[in-house]
């Protein structure tokens, strides 16, 4: 297998020994990398890439904001396209993160930031309309269905996490996905941490 000297990096992870190339080079040492799209950090932190997350996300939503204040279309489209290119942009991969109910307040405040600049509503402190009354408007203006009303963003992460960990469960017992997530024998003892501390 030929590996790219320019794209490989060494992120240490409990571990004291430099990797190296067959040619006796090391790999170049770093804090963090970008992998599929989502920050890596070498001390496994995931607060980081939250954040990361949301920043670029929110930059996205600027870009666009031609089309949700002066494009000639309804709301329900604007909303349509800030669910499947905005909301599809912040929570992929995101599954795997284990969120505190702190990641998922400051999740579902960017929606209803994004949501109050489609639907042209100023914040709390001058229009008076409070976050949850944000989804209930924008559910009315869309004139969703009852089975495609807008729900919080924390509700969908926990409900992908949910069929994630169902696939988990499903697969095959030599499935690595499964070996790696599931932290207890057949026999119901608990497995021993892959990490010395």
């Amino acid at each position: 297998m030929l590996l790219n000297h320019t794209k490989c990096i060494h992120l240490r992870l409990n571990d004291l020994e430099r990797i190296t190339y067959m040619n006796g080079t090391e790999v170049p040492m770093e804090q963090e990398a970008i992998y599929l799209g989502g920050k890596i950090f070498a001390n496994g932190s995931y607060k980081k890439e939250i954040s990361h997350r949301i920043s670029t996300t929110w930059h996205t939503v600027q870009k666009l904001d031609l089309l949700w204040k002066k494009a000639p279309v309804s709301i329900k489209w604007r909303i349509r396209v800030f669910d499947a290119v905005i909301v599809s942009k912040l929570l992929y991969g995101l599954e795997s993160v284990p969120f505190t109910e702190q990641d998922c307040n400051r999740l579902d405040a960017f929606q209803y930031r994004g949501l109050r600049k489609i639907l042209n509503i100023r914040h709390p402190f001058w229009s008076h309309v409070e976050n949850k009354d944000v989804l209930e408007i924008a559910n009315t203006r869309a004139r969703n269905a009852p089975n495609k009303q807008i729900v919080p963003i924390s509700q969908r992460l926990v409900h992908r996490q949910i069929k994630l960990y169902g696939h988990i469960i499903r697969a095959e017992d030599l499935d690595l996905m499964k070996k790696a997530s599931m932290s207890m024998y057949q026999d119901g003892t608990r497995r021993k941490s892959l990490f010395r501390r």
